[in-house]
């Protein structure tokens, strides 16, 4: 999945959309699993990337080459 569509949870805060800066080093990278929103307690597996102190993700693991928007 090559669509930009990154998203980021800053502890404390929903619905923040920013832009992930693609010169900032990424600390981590690699597959979790996170519980859908629809209620119904799905896990979906998402693309995590952890940089500048910020943890994005994404629907697949390809999505992260292209600067994403984040929430």
């Amino acid at each position: 999945n090559l669509k930009p569509g990154g998203k980021v949870h800053c502890f404390g805060k929903r619905d923040h959309s920013i832009k992930r800066n693609p010169n900032i080093p990424v600390v981590v990278r690699g597959w979790l699993y996170k519980q859908d929103s629809s209620g119904m307690r799905l896990w979906k597996r998402k693309w995590f990337v952890l940089s500048d102190y910020c943890l994005f993700y994404y629907k697949g693991e390809f999505t992260s080459i292209i600067p994403p928007l984040v929430v």
